[in-house]
């Protein structure tokens, strides 16, 4: 005979039961699971697939751009390059400027020459980003301090105005400036009063 107090149990332990008997059949489904992955990573023609990278490398660090510079062999007879990483806030007037302040701190390697004459350095730089156009003005040095002659005056102007093109390819044409006012030439054997089509200096 069930007493009132066992009837009053019956539903609860019926439950205990329940619970223990899904357990257990999670616990073998799991078991099985893992030795069918097992045994087919293990099988030919199947190979582990890899979890992705939590994160890529990055080629550059971030805040930094990588730019390439242009100088005179110091044979003369063309330009050579050099790679290096510039500190950027991913602001183009910002960039142009920093980019052309390495072009005149000059190369690094041997058997190659300085672009700009000594002392001239980048004052500012102005855009029209609807039309590409950069204006870059630079100290007097950029004329007083040509040494003569057009190859010299053709190597400025080509390093200059191929690094631009070279890395910033949204730029169009370009301007130089000198001290703020508008130049002719640099040392008397180029034009330079105009602006310059950069897609036609690399």
């Amino acid at each position: 005979m069930v007493t009132a107090r066992a009837r009053r149990r019956l539903p609860i332990e019926g439950g205990r039961r329940l619970w223990w008997g899904l357990a257990l059949l999670a616990f073998v489904a799991a078991v099985a699971g893992g030795v069918s992955a097992l045994w087919l990573s293990r099988s030919p023609g199947h190979s582990p697939v890899a979890a992705p990278p939590e994160s890529a490398p990055e080629m550059l660090v971030a805040g930094s751009r990588g730019v390439v510079l242009y100088f005179p062999d110091d044979d003369g007879l063309g330009m050579v390059t050099e790679e290096l990483l510039l500190p950027s806030r991913d602001r183009l007037d910002e960039d142009v400027l920093s980019v052309m302040s390495a072009l005149q701190r000059g190369p690094r390697a041997a058997r190659t020459a300085a672009a700009l004459p000594a002392g001239s350095r980048p004052l500012g730089v102005f855009l029209d980003r609807a039309t590409g156009h950069v204006v870059v003005d630079w100290s007097r040095e950029l004329i007083t301090g040509q040494p003569g002659g057009s190859a010299a005056e053709l190597a400025t102007l080509t390093s200059i105005l191929r690094t631009l093109s070279w890395n910033f390819p949204e730029l169009a044409t370009c301007t130089l400036l000198v001290e703020g006012a508008p130049v002719s030439t640099l040392a008397g054997h180029l034009d330079a009063d105009h602006p310059f089509i950069l897609k036609r200096w690399r």
